[in-house]
């Protein structure tokens, strides 16, 4: 349903897009930044498996770009029913770092996620409705919708800025903001008598429930880089 169905179509022309222009940035930068190190890096956690490329601005001052693909699925109950869940299938991520003691660093930019996370979950019966109890059965299907980009703040450790070998993580947070639903029903139970009305009920409740939860979104990376010039 919605963007969800054009995942498969629009994962191509992403991945090739944000690539070029990856690429692009990275040729474009002066000399004088590019004798600063060029790290590229793989990483693994909740903005998907992918990789950074950092272009070392100063010794202190990291610029990076990344991209991870995040192609599983979760389980979670939700309002009493298990609902399967999607999340965004890719991220991309610009950002600045900055090497404050030691290993230690912060971190700042935007987080891109190319689609909203979708779910969906069979209704088997003996299930309550906006206040009303439904035998029958049926299928939920939805999506939290939320801005595409969002900015985010995090620590990290590990250098990832210099040339050598190394490890960092990545601890952070992106602010996506309060969710909106989508939500659509289907089945012998959207015939009966009064389920819209109980439907948009439950509509109102089940986002009011998943707020809290889902206006942000955690950044846990774990990586390993490997530097090129000073």
């Amino acid at each position: 349903m919605h963007r969800a169905l054009k995942r498969l179509g629009s994962l191509s022309p992403t991945v090739v897009g944000f690539s070029f222009a990856l690429a692009l940035a990275v040729a474009i930068v002066p000399s004088s930044l590019q004798a600063q190190g060029v790290s590229l890096g793989v990483r693994a956690g909740s903005t998907g498996v992918g990789g950074d490329v950092i272009v070392g601005l100063t010794s202190k001052l990291g610029l990076r770009a990344g991209l991870g693909v995040l192609p599983f699925k979760l389980e979670q109950d939700l309002d009493g029913d298990l609902y399967s869940i999607e999340p965004p299938p890719l991220f991309g991520m610009a950002a600045l770092d900055v090497n404050l003691f030691g290993p230690i660093r912060v971190m700042g930019g935007l987080l891109y996620r190319s689609d909203d996370i979708v779910f969906s979950a069979d209704v088997t019966g003996g299930r309550d409705i906006g206040g009303t109890y439904y035998e029958e059965t049926g299928r939920l299907e939805g999506a939290l919708t939320s801005a595409s980009v969002a900015p985010f703040v995090g620590l990290g450790l590990g250098r990832v800025i210099g040339s050598g070998i190394g490890f960092y993580i990545d601890l952070g947070v992106a602010f996506t903001g309060d969710p909106g639903l989508d939500l659509a029903a289907s089945g012998p139970i959207t015939s009966l008598p009064g389920f819209d009305e109980d439907f948009e009920a439950e509509r109102v409740s089940l986002e009011a429930d998943v707020k809290d939860v889902y206006r942000y979104w955690p950044m846990l990376n774990l990586g390993l880089s490997i530097g090129f010039g000073r």
